[in-house]
């Protein structure tokens, strides 16, 4: 009985233990989600018992993906197919908390990034340790000022140009309503466009409108932010001619 007992204690301090980490872990990677965006770089070492082990390299995420790797010359390495971004080292990290015997983790506690990592998957086994270190600078953004929406309106049945006379109203959940025209626009022409949310990511509508035009209003468009700016995107309507 006393075995039993024993052994059930065990196993329930190893499922707080592991129950813990998980959570301090949930809790660091959604920080970083909104520190950090799809869009970062980082230094990076791998140890293991594996090629390239030790080899500090510089990865370069764009839209959640790796776009480039330097190594530790600073020279690109082409075969970029095997390099992680944090957040698929977050799954790696996930992953070891639920299988591996032991696991060590270090946090970065201004850009909540995993900075020092040490799994042992099996400690009756070896050369089967993993661990990786990462190293994130100090954030820096541009004094650039990035407007959210970029807009172009066409006639829907010419497929010309109509943006010069037309109007949008944006609206977010709030109610708060930005309207844009082209009325500051000198010289107006095909190629003008309405701009505006500046620097303001969310969920909006938006209303176009335009004299001897039928009215249309594209809902929940999103416009998403990265660790610094709004992410730009451009807003295509065409209209429908009112009938005479």
């Amino acid at each position: 009985m006393y075995w039993k007992v024993l052994f059930l204690s065990m196993i329930s301090l190893t499922f707080l233990a592991c129950t813990s980490q998980i959570d301090e872990m949930d809790e660091n990677y959604d920080n970083f989600k909104k520190a950090n965006g799809n869009y970062y770089k980082f230094e990076f070492v791998e140890h293991c018992f594996c090629p390239d082990a030790g080899q500090e390299v510089s990865i370069t995420v764009s839209e959640a993906k790796v776009s480039a790797v330097l190594d530790d010359n600073y020279q690109p390495i082409e075969d970029i197919g095997g390099y992680k971004t944090i957040d698929e080292l977050y799954a790696v990290l996930r992953d070891a908390i639920d299988r591996a015997d032991s696991v060590e983790v270090e946090y970065d506690s201004d850009r909540y990034y995993p900075r020092s990592v040490k799994i042992d998957y099996d400690k009756a086994s070896v050369d089967d340790e993993y661990a990786f270190d990462i190293k994130m600078g100090a954030l820096v953004c541009s004094a650039v000022y990035v407007r959210g929406i970029y807009i172009n309106v066409f006639d829907k049945k010419t497929n010309n140009s109509i943006t010069c006379g037309s109007r949008a109203d944006i609206s977010d959940f709030n109610g708060a309503v930005e309207s844009l025209d082209t009325s500051d626009i000198v010289d107006c022409n095909a190629s003008s466009q309405l701009i505006g949310l500046g620097e303001r990511a969310g969920l909006f509508d938006v209303e176009i409108s335009k004299e001897g035009y039928q009215t249309q209003t594209v809902e929940n468009f999103k416009i998403k932010k990265d660790s610094c700016h709004v992410i730009t995107r451009t807003l295509d309507v065409y209209l429908e001619p009112t009938v005479e």
